[in-house]
């Protein structure tokens, strides 16, 4: 569950392989690390309707600007029905980035 005690992480052995390395990581855990980071500021801008964190976020998801307007009441509803920051992340990266 989330705390703002609590932190997330990504350990990487020394001189071991950089695959995980936030330079050639997948997208879907750039989106996820992202979501996990800024939750409450994109909570934030989903109550008012947008903001900087919401556009990264749309940006991260590939979202065309057509479509900007009907995934963020998608993600509002994903953010209502899972309030676990990481059951949230994994449901919208889920829909966005198949």
């Amino acid at each position: 569950e989330y705390s703002p005690r609590q932190y997330y992480v990504s350990l990487q052995p020394l001189g071991g392989n950089d695959v995980l390395s936030p330079a050639v990581m997948g997208q879907r855990e750039k989106a996820r690390e992202y979501i996990v980071s800024a939750y409450k500021d994109i909570l934030k801008d989903l109550s008012t309707g947008g903001g900087l964190n919401l556009d990264s976020l749309i940006q991260l998801l590939n979202i065309p600007s057509a479509d900007k307007n009907s995934a963020v009441k998608k993600i509002q509803g994903l953010s209502t029905a899972y309030e676990n920051v990481l059951e949230f992340a994994n449901h919208t990266i889920e829909i966005y980035l198949k």
